[in-house]
């Protein structure tokens, strides 16, 4: 259906996966929204005879021909030049004279206090300059796209933007530390950028956030990754379910956690033993484990966790 309205009235957009927007061939506005799921849609123009609904038969009748007519939609591949993206500031950790020299003490102290290891500081060249620090994003030849950015808690004043990518580069077609993680037979996957550095060491990474796009559901596919374990924050289901979709349409293996709060709230120990149980719910086909209600006892009871 994607490829039938691509053919005929073209695609203004997806509102969701399963949705479109096009231009409706009743009324000529650009309101006709079709669900190709559920192969039922509405324009939302009010003069409009399809304002109540429209079928796949309407379709038909405006086009001439069904959506198994007609030959395939080619995409058009437009070369676009990629954004030259330069990591603000200067390392947070440097080697000098066989001797580990920083730029930004309070940088420094801030990741530590993270609990993000000095190697990873020190081979990720890790930056910093008066207020932020920053992780450089690169693709799978090592070359920097894109950087995350988080103000230094001193900097974090109301109305301040705590997290920051590179002004007109995008994330949704990598992963971070890509040239490593595509190794991993099990992989595990945290919406925090900071987050998932200082869980590098349980093969964790990140997609940037909660989902998964296409794209990078095709690298983890096929790459050497087998298991995905999902550690995102609290409410994030259905950004889970729709990732878990993905990666079982590719082959891949992929359960998630349900969790209050976000992984950084508890004990780095905890989050390892928790992470084993969804890797194993993967394996054997379940979708989530909850944990929620262990969660409300370490609310109660943080020493008896720590």
């Amino acid at each position: 259906m994607l490829d039938y309205f691509h053919r005929t009235s073209g695609v203004q957009g997806q509102p969701t996966p399963d949705e479109v927007q096009t231009n409706c061939p009743m009324c000529g506005s650009d309101k006709l929204y079709f669900n190709i799921k559920k192969l039922i849609g509405v324009c939302h123009s009010a003069s409009c005879e399809w304002h109540s609904k429209v079928f796949v038969d309407d379709l038909i009748e405006a086009f001439g021909f069904s959506p198994a007519q007609g030959g395939e939609w080619e995409r058009e591949e437009k070369e676009v030049a990629r954004l030259e993206v330069v990591v603000p500031g200067n390392l947070v950790l440097c080697l000098q004279d066989q001797q580990l020299m920083s730029y930004s003490p309070a940088a420094l102290e801030y990741l530590r206090g993270r609990e993000i290891p000095d190697k990873i500081i020190l081979n990720w060249e890790l930056r910093a300059d008066f207020d932020r620090v920053y992780v450089p994003i690169s693709d799978v030849n090592g070359t920097v796209v894109n950087y995350n950015s988080r103000l230094l808690p001193a900097f974090c004043t109301e109305g301040a933007k705590k997290y920051l990518y590179s002004k007109g580069a995008k994330t949704g077609n990598y992963i971070l530390g890509w040239v490593e993680s595509r190794d991993w037979e099990d992989m595990a996957l945290v919406e925090n950028t900071y987050v998932s550095l200082a869980y590098r060491d349980m093969h964790c990474t990140t997609t940037f956030g909660s989902n998964v796009s296409d794209v990078q559901a095709d690298l983890i596919a096929d790459s050497g990754c087998r298991t995905v374990a999902i550690l995102w924050d609290e409410n994030a289901e259905q950004g889970a379910d729709r990732s878990i979709k993905k990666l079982h349409e590719r082959g891949v293996k992929a359960a998630y956690w349900k969790i209050l709060g976000q992984p950084d709230d508890y004990d780095t120990e905890w989050v390892k033993a928790k992470l084993e149980i969804v890797r194993e719910a993967a394996r054997s086909g379940k979708h989530w484990v909850d944990f929620r209600e262990e969660c409300k006892i370490i609310a109660q009871n943080p020493a008896d966790f720590s």
